[in-house]
C-alpha cells in the first residue's frame, strides 16, 4: 500500500514537473536557472504566499483607486506565479506550493470553458497536489476551493469534505465558503451532513430557512446524536425555538448513556427542558444527578440551582450557588461569572424572604461587575446605593 502511495506521487511529481517544463517552453527559458542557485524551495514558497496575501490585501485598500486595487493584486499574482515556478522547478513534489500555483493561475486567467485547455491543466495540478498530499487537510481544503470556483461543484465538495475528515475544527470556515457560494441547508446537509462538526453548524442555516424542525430531526438521525456535544447543541437549539416538549420527550426516550459526561448532559438537557415546560420539580432529580455525574462542571451546577430555585426550594438553591463559589475559588471563570452567581443568591434570598442577605449579595455582585443591570436595579428599588 505504502508503496502505491510512493509510486503515484513520483508519477504526480513527474506530471507536474512535465506541467512546468512545457510552461518555461513555452515562455522562452528560466532565467533563473531552474533554482540551481538562489533560495531554498521553501522559502521561495513562503515568498510567493506572502506576495499573494499582499495581493489580497491590496484589493480591500479604501485609499486605492480600483484601478490601481485590481492593478496591485495582478501584480503581486504574477510575482508570485514566477517564485512558485522556480520553486516547483527546483523541488516538483510540493503540493504546497501546487495548490498555490492553481490559485494564482486560475485567479490571473479564470478558464472560459471548463473542458478547456487551459482548465484541464488546473486541474491537473490540483490532482498532482492531492496525490502529493492525501493526508494533509489544509492542502485539500485549499484544493476544493479552487474546483468550486471554477465550476466544479461535486468535486471540489468531495475535496473539502476529505479535508474535514482529517481537520473538523475548519469546519465554520468552509460552512461560511459554501454559504456565500448560496448553498441552502439542504444542499449542505446531503454533502456534508456526514462531518459531525458541519452538521453542528448548520443550526443557522436551517433557522434562516425557518426549518428548526428539520435541523431537529437531522440531529437526532445523527450516529453521534448520544455524545454530549451533539446533546448540547440540540438541547440549546431546541429550547431557543420553543419545542421544549420534543426535547423533554426525546431525552426521556434517550435509554441512560454509558458514558458518564454523556449522561450529565441529556440529564441537564432534560431538566432544562422539563423547567421550559414549566415542571421545575421533575426537574430537580434530573440536574441533581447531572450534577453529580460532572462535578466540576459549572453549568450542571447552575442547572440544578435554578431548578431548585424554580421548585420553589431557594434554601437549597443556595446551598447550591454556594458551591459553585467554591468550584470558582479552583477554576476562576473571572469576575463576570462571579457577579452572575452572586445576583442568583440574592434572587433565591429574595425568594426565601430574607432581604437583608439578598441585597448584600447583589452588592457583592456589584463589587465584581459594577454594570450587572439585576442587581443594580434591584439595589435601585430599594432605594439603596449600589456599593455601600
Amino acid at each position: 500500500m505504502k508503496r502505491a502511495a510512493a509510486i503515484a506521487a513520483g508519477l504526480a511529481a513527474l506530471t507536474l514537473y512535465a506541467l512546468l517544463a512545457v510552461s518555461v517552453f513555452r515562455a522562452g527559458g528560466d532565467p533563473q536557472q531552474s533554482g540551481l542557485l538562489g533560495p531554498e524551495p521553501r522559502e521561495l514558497t513562503r515568498r510567493a504566499e506572502a506576495l499573494v496575501q499582499q495581493g489580497v490585501d491590496a484589493l480591500q485598500d479604501d485609499t486605492l483607486s480600483a484601478q490601481d486595487r485590481y492593478g496591485t493584486f495582478r501584480e503581486k499574482l504574477q510575482e508570485a506565479e514566477q517564485l512558485l515556478e522556480r520553486s516547483l522547478r527546483a523541488n516538483p513534489a510540493q503540493a504546497r506550493a501546487l495548490t498555490t500555483l492553481a490559485s494564482v493561475r486560475f485567479e490571473l486567467d479564470p478558464p472560459e470553458r471548463l473542458d478547456g485547455p487551459r482548465a484541464m491543466e488546473i486541474l491537473e495540478l490540483t490532482e498532482a497536489a492531492a496525490e502529493l498530499a492525501p493526508r494533509v487537510p489544509s492542502i485539500h481544503l485549499r484544493l476544493g476551493r479552487v474546483l468550486m470556483a471554477m465550476g466544479h461543484e461535486e468535486r471540489g465538495g468531495a475535496m473539502l469534505l476529505e479535508g474535514l475528515d482529517g481537520d473538523p475544527e475548519r469546519a465554520p470556515e468552509v460552512l461560511a465558503f459554501l454559504r456565500q457560494r448560496g448553498w441552502s441547508a439542504t444542499e449542505l446537509q446531503q454533502s456534508f451532513g456526514t462531518s459531525p462538526t458541519m452538521l453542528l453548524g448548520l443550526g443557522p442555516a436551517f433557522a434562516e430557512e425557518g426549518r428548526v424542525d428539520d435541523y431537529l430531526q437531522a440531529l437526532e438521525d445523527h450516529p453521534h446524536f448520544s455524545g454530549r456535544i451533539f446533546l448540547k447543541k440540540y438541547g440549546n437549539v431546541g429550547l431557543e425555538a420553543g419545542r421544549a416538549a420534543r426535547v423533554r420527550d426525546r431525552l426521556k426516550a434517550l435509554h441512560p448513556l454509558d458514558e458518564s459526561r454523556d449522561e450529565a448532559e441529556r440529564l441537564a438537557q432534560l431538566a432544562r427542558a422539563e423547567m421550559e415546560s414549566g415542571d421545575p420539580r421533575s426537574a430537580v432529580p434530573h440536574a441533581a444527578r447531572a450534577a453529580t455525574l460532572a462535578p466540576g462542571d459549572r453549568r450542571m451546577i447552575e442547572i440544578h440551582a435554578g431548578a431548585l430555585h424554580q421548585a420553589g426550594q431557594p434554601v437549597e438553591a443556595i446551598d447550591a450557588y454556594r458551591r459553585l463559589l467554591q468550584l470558582f475559588a479552583r477554576q476562576d471563570p473571572g469576575s463576570d461569572a462571579r457577579a452572575g452567581t452572586y445576583r442568583r443568591i440574592g434572587q433565591a434570598y429574595e425568594t426565601a424572604g430574607d432581604m437583608h442577605a439578598a441585597f448584600e449579595a447583589y452588592r457583592q455582585a456589584l463589587t465584581l461587575n459594577p454594570e450587572e443591570p439585576v442587581a443594580r436595579r434591584r439595589l435601585e428599588a430599594r432605594g439603596t446605593q449600589p456599593g455601600i
